[in-house]
């Protein structure tokens, strides 16, 4: 059943941010609690949401600020699918090189109006992943919104953590 399903879900995902310990969780568990919020949120929007994650393995294990995914598909949804008329998909995807781990969401619902400037949008979600990124990673690390005519797609980058630098090089 649908309700019960949701519920379940709610209740694992409060569960999890609120036991959230680590600053810097596996991507694993990130991707863990935006589905759980995905799930949610397509038995709310009752066939007008749908949800595709195509998640790189290798990725995985790889350290990311807490809440980074949850914030990101939460605007998707609320900007992206909540007002479009015949709704949408969010899709979240990571992917891995030798530098950087990839992370898009993006939304095929409505894209976020004339006259919306990616490089000085200043919504709560976004400012905060920055900041964030900013006090980890500096430079290296960026968060790219990207407005289109057929919805929205948000890209972050995250360096990898030099192996050289790990305490695991030291023994």
């Amino acid at each position: 059943d649908d309700v019960v399903r949701m519920i379940a879900d709610l209740s694992e995902l409060l569960r999890r941010v609120l036991e959230q310990g680590e600053a810097t969780p596996p991507l694993r568990e990130e991707v863990d609690i935006a589905r759980r919020y995905l799930a949610i949120q397509e038995v709310r929007f009752a066939g007008k949401l749908k949800a595709a994650f195509a998640i790189d393995v290798a990725a995985t294990g790889i350290a990311v600020p807490a809440l980074t995914l949850q914030p990101l598909v939460d605007n998707a949804v609320r900007h992206g699918i909540a007002p479009s008329v015949h709704g949408g998909t969010i899709r979240v995807r990571a992917s891995v090189d030798d530098s950087h781990l990839t992370l898009v969401v993006d939304n095929d619902g409505e894209g976020p109006g004339e006259g919306w400037i990616g490089e000085t949008a200043t919504g709560t979600g976004l400012r905060n992943l920055r900041a964030r990124l900013q006090l980890l990673h500096g430079d290296r690390a960026s968060v790219t919104p990207e407005g289109r005519d057929d919805g929205f797609r948000v890209t972050v980058r995250i360096p990898r953590p030099d192996p050289q630098e790990s305490p695991e090089a030291d023994t």
